[in-house]
């Protein structure tokens, strides 16, 4: 059974959020990585880091986030 995923945040760069992917798995929390470079053809939507809604939180955290307000966009 698949389990539901939270955008956490989408980054320019393959690299920027493969670094952040590695932050999260040294706490213990497990991450994908969707999408293409912006430099790539059809990266224009960036590369986005997922993780399981239940871990979304501390993701945030751990990344210096912070939480998310259901409903309210983030600057």
């Amino acid at each position: 059974m698949l389990r539901p995923m939270k955008l956490i945040k989408t980054y320019n760069s393959r690299l920027e959020a493969d670094f952040a992917k590695i932050a999260l798995k040294a706490k213990g929390i497990r991450a994908t990585v969707v999408g293409v470079d912006l430099a790539m053809e059809g990266g224009i939507d960036g590369v986005k880091l997922l993780v399981g809604d239940d871990q979304a939180d501390a993701a945030r955290d751990v990344l210096g986030e912070g939480r998310q307000t259901p409903g309210k966009a983030r600057a």
